[in-house]
């Protein structure tokens, strides 16, 4: 006599009853719609349940799994497929949504500031600027972030005075507005960094002894402002870099990741392909740090189509040796071996003693 159409198959007969059980309740678990037949005769062709499982939603997409009711092994009562979004899938549980992370990386909490950098510097368009560009001007705009209350809290400008060659290239002149006069009447690199550090420290990112206070980091328009010159100069004129400048947000990768568009044109472009206008004279660092917290308060307070964007992380930073990370000198750094680093750091200390 043939069997009913829903007749429960007896398990008993198998010669391998342990292993059928235990298959037949891993494929269960996760498909727990499908009735015990079609999983035990699937079972006895595949015998494999992950096989099992990959035929099963197979067939779900194909319209193929009986569109019945069971009960679970808890007495529960699945709904069919038909009045379910999940095919042959069990729901997901609570457990399933919970953000999982790797045990020691826990969610970063938002960034409470950041502060716009865009230095300028010395170039000439007939030939290298040797042995160093220099800093010309030395700008910053503070940015509270707090949603749509995201603001401009305060602005800092010095321009600097070179060193190494204190005669400006009229490229740079031009390229800049910064005139001869306007360095010439500035302090030096080393006289305006402590003005800088002060400022800082006046809105509380700085503590006493120069560590980082609160959440906040840097951020610029590409690495090369803090990655390139800074490290540059820095190194060159041998002045120890702060530690508040060892991490950074490039905004070009963020604006990427943020508004799904190649940051293409330079600055200008990408504050106006927003339905912004920039404001002022492109090339004066003030007014581009100014344009690029503009972009900063269109991300944070957020709009119709993209909604706002939370800072949360650097992009970037510096080794403990001052050098950016992935940057040539800082991989050559690593290939070097601990005795000749230290001697090393140790002729570097003399020096600046002299």
């Amino acid at each position: 006599m043939a069997a009913a159409a829903h007749e429960v198959v007896d398990l008993c007969d198998s010669e391998d009853e342990p292993e059928m059980e235990r298959w037949m309740a891993e494929v269960q678990d996760v498909c727990p719609s499908i009735p015990s037949e079609a999983i035990y005769e699937l079972l006895l062709e595949t015998r494999d349940p992950v096989k099992t499982v990959h035929k099963l939603l197979d067939r779900g997409q194909q319209g193929a799994i009986p569109d019945v009711q069971r009960s679970g092994r808890s007495g529960q009562v699945f709904p069919t497929t038909s009045e379910r979004r999940w095919g042959p899938l069990r729901p997901p549980s609570s457990r399933d949504m919970k953000i999982r992370r790797l045990a020691g990386s826990p969610l970063q909490p938002k960034m409470e500031h950041l502060v716009v950098l865009d230095f300028e510097w010395t170039a000439d368009n007939r030939r290298p600027v040797m042995p160093i560009s220099e800093i010309t001007q030395f700008p910053s705009v503070l940015v509270r972030l707090d949603g749509h209350k995201s603001c401009i809290v305060d602005e800092f400008n010095t321009y600097v005075r070179p060193t190494l060659n204190k005669t400006l290239p009229q490229f740079s002149i031009q390229l800049t507005g910064i005139t001869q006069e306007m360095v010439d009447r500035s302090p030096s690199l080393e006289e305006a960094l402590p003005q800088y550090l002060r400022w800082l420290k006046s809105h509380g990112l700085l503590g006493n002894e120069g560590q980082r206070m609160g959440s906040w980091a840097f951020c610029t328009w590409s690495d090369a402002d803090i990655a390139a010159q800074l490290v540059r100069e820095f190194h060159f004129k041998k002045i120890d870099i702060p530690s508040c400048f060892d991490q950074w947000v490039d905004l070009k990768i963020l604006y990427k990741r943020h508004y799904r568009k190649e940051p293409k044109g330079g600055l200008q472009a990408c504050v106006e392909r927003l339905g912004l206008t920039f404001e002022g004279r492109a090339h004066d660092g003030l007014i581009d740090s100014r344009n690029t917290a503009a972009i900063v308060l269109h991300m944070a307070r957020g709009s119709m189509l993209f909604g706002s964007f939370t800072f949360r992380r650097p992009t970037r930073g510096l080794d403990k040796n001052g050098y950016a990370f992935g940057s040539k000198q800082s991989r050559a750094m690593k290939r070097k071996s601990p005795e000749s680093l230290g001697k090393e750091q140790d002729e570097s200390k003399e020096s600046k003693r002299s």
